[in-house]
């Protein structure tokens, strides 16, 4: 056989060239390029590989897969390379589960399942914040403040009303379970009051301010400050609005007798001391609930009241309601208003000799002097041998002079006797 010189390289015949490779291309020679399937681009071992360490740190992550870069793949890189892709040899790239190429789908994967959650998260924070402001219907609401009532120890009303002839007080009165009541009058510009009510009965004790703006202040105040007296029923007719029912009532008074609602009407929504509240009334009574979906009872609107805001209603303080357990004492210890105010220390009986008597019935005339600056009231009792024999209620004003007759039974003719001596005199009893 005849081997191709040198000058021939790159030029040999088409014989079996026993030094060809078996690939067809010639010692020394690069392999050639053509359809698919003609040839495959060599490999080498990792000692076989033809790129230095320090051009396999530059090269694109793709040709350093693996551990070692690319001269741990066995790829042989051609000059250039660093600059695109890899030679695939016209077949399209298969993948690579080495080093970092395996790592896009599974992130990929985990962004989109973060992606899924915070969706979710977002949908059940949306369906949660509408559920919380979607408020309840009437009847549900107005059902859902009296239950919270319902779990109330007491019950405590705050307001601001007007007294006749004096001008405004703030009211702080406290309820407990079975409807007594105590709690505090003060004027805004002075002067305070303690109030009770105790199975029905009013007592009230105030200082000299708070009975000196009132008519005849002057001397309310010299003689009713520090007692505890019960006020004639007009004297806190303006009072009543603000004096608090039992927690039975009050729960009961929402719902409607026996549970059954009303027909509620809501008229449209009002700010009680800045908190938005929803308006719900029905014939003759008007209230003010929170609003979300629990309702809570805010106020409480008299019929007619010259504030759309109300009575507030609320939950006692803790303490309040043991103080109003000490109201049984308050009433004990109170004396009648009038009894103070009028006191009769300065009306003095003015009496004289009483003739003979020879009937039945002795005439016993006197006469009773208000020497004192202030009307007087009491009783004027006759009092014949130590005992009461008769009575007489008088009113006098300030300096008034005023005579008065009361009788006795002639107890010589009782007795059968000629003559029978008594004496008498005439005592001055205060108002009870």
């Amino acid at each position: 056989m005849e081997r191709t010189r040198p000058d021939d390289e790159g030029h040999a015949g088409d014989g079996d060239a026993p030094d060809a490779r078996r690939d067809g291309t010639a010692e020394g020679s690069a392999p050639s390029r053509g359809p698919v399937g003609e040839s495959a681009p060599p490999t080498v071992t990792p000692s076989q590989s033809t790129v230095p360490p320090e051009r396999a740190a530059a090269l694109p992550w793709w040709e350093q897969a693996g551990t070692g870069g690319a001269a741990a793949t066995g790829r042989t890189v051609p000059a250039g390379a660093a600059d695109g892709p890899p030679d695939t040899g016209g077949l399209p790239p298969g993948p690579d589960t080495d080093g970092p190429s395996a790592g896009p789908a599974p992130r990929r994967r985990r962004v989109r399942a973060l992606v899924i959650v915070l969706v979710a998260l977002l949908l059940a924070t949306a369906a949660t914040v509408a559920w919380l402001r979607w408020p309840p219907s009437t009847p549900d609401a107005v059902a859902a403040a009296a239950a919270d009532v319902r779990g109330w120890d007491g019950v405590t009303y705050r307001a601001r009303l007007t007294e006749p002839g004096t001008g405004p007080v703030d009211v702080e009165l406290t309820s407990d379970g079975s409807g007594d009541v105590y709690g505090a009058l003060t004027r805004p510009g002075g002067g305070r009051a303690e109030y009770a009510r105790v199975s029905g009965t009013e007592v009230l004790k105030g200082a000299s301010d708070w009975w000196r703006p009132e008519k005849d202040g002057a001397v309310k105040a010299s003689r009713l400050s520090g007692y505890w007296v019960t006020p004639p029923a007009a004297v806190t007719a303006w009072l009543a609005p603000a004096v608090p029912p039992s927690v039975t009532g009050l729960a009961g008074d929402l719902t409607g007798a026996g549970g059954a609602p009303p027909a509620y009407a809501e008229p449209g929504e009002r700010e009680i001391d800045g908190a938005p509240g929803r308006v719900v009334s029905w014939p003759g009574r008007e209230i003010v609930l929170s609003g979300g979906p629990e309702p809570r009872l805010l106020s409480v609107v008299p019929a007619g009241s010259p504030d759309p805001t109300g009575i507030r209603a609320a939950r006692p303080a803790p303490g309040a309601v043991g103080a109003v357990g000490r109201g049984q004492d308050r009433v004990s210890d109170a004396r009648s208003c009038d009894s103070l105010l009028y006191a009769p220390g300065a009306v003095d009986p003015v009496t004289r000799q009483l003739p003979d008597c020879f009937t039945p019935q002795c005439p016993t005339p006197f006469e009773l002097v208000n020497s004192g600056g202030f009307e007087a009231r009491g009783t004027a009792v006759l009092v014949v041998d130590g005992t009461e024999s008769g009575r007489v209620p008088f009113r006098l004003a300030a300096g008034a002079r005023r005579g008065f007759e009361l009788s006795f039974a002639n107890r010589a003719i009782q007795q059968g006797r000629d003559r029978v001596d008594v004496s008498y005199r005439i005592r001055i009893d205060p108002l009870p």
